[in-house]
């Protein structure tokens, strides 16, 4: 369970909830062609997606950039103290905030640092589907107030995985 914003470039006078939907439906569409092994990698000549990447490892210099076996269509970025992860694809900047950390102000931080640098360097927007509107840095204290909402719900999360009936492994056949 994460909370998660997109960034993402608005065309003059698009509604930002209508067109979030929209890059969502392109960016469920391009999973089921990855799955199918249709995705397209990022090209070595496309170097937009590199180019944000770069501007946030230089604004948050412990960012580490995963190296992939194989080219992927995102370039995928993360602070493992902060447990911040950032997707970098062509249309999109996706951050990611795991839930019920206790480092959440410090999450909270880099999110807003991330979100200027994007609208700085890049001219991206963020959008929160949480709080169904675009965000800037100065709302930090909305998202904080959406992100602790889910912790009232952590006990009962809790309970219902302590109160769950083991399930059959996986790979056992009998």
């Amino acid at each position: 369970m994460s909370y998660d914003l997109c960034l993402f470039r608005l065309p003059e006078g698009a509604d930002p909830a209508e067109f979030y939907e929209r890059l969502q439906e392109k960016e469920e569409q391009g999973v089921i062609d990855q799955e199918g092994g249709r995705a397209r990698a990022l090209d070595a000549g496309d170097r937009r997606a590199q180019r944000i990447a770069d501007s946030l490892k230089s604004c948050w210099p412990t960012f580490k950039q995963f190296e992939p076996p194989s080219p992927q269509p995102w370039i995928e970025l993360s602070d493992e103290k902060i447990e911040l992860q950032v997707m970098v694809t062509v249309d999109t900047v996706n951050i990611t905030l795991p839930y019920f950390r206790p480092e959440s102000k410090e999450m909270l931080n880099l999110a807003a640092h991330c979100i200027e640098t994007l609208n700085r360097d890049a001219g991206l927007v963020a959008f929160d589907p949480q709080l169904a509107r675009l965000v800037s840095a100065s709302d930090m204290a909305a998202l904080e107030a959406q992100y602790h909402n889910m912790d009232r719900h952590l006990p009962g999360i809790l309970a219902h995985n302590r109160d769950a009936k083991p399930k059959k492994a996986w790979w056992k056949l009998w």
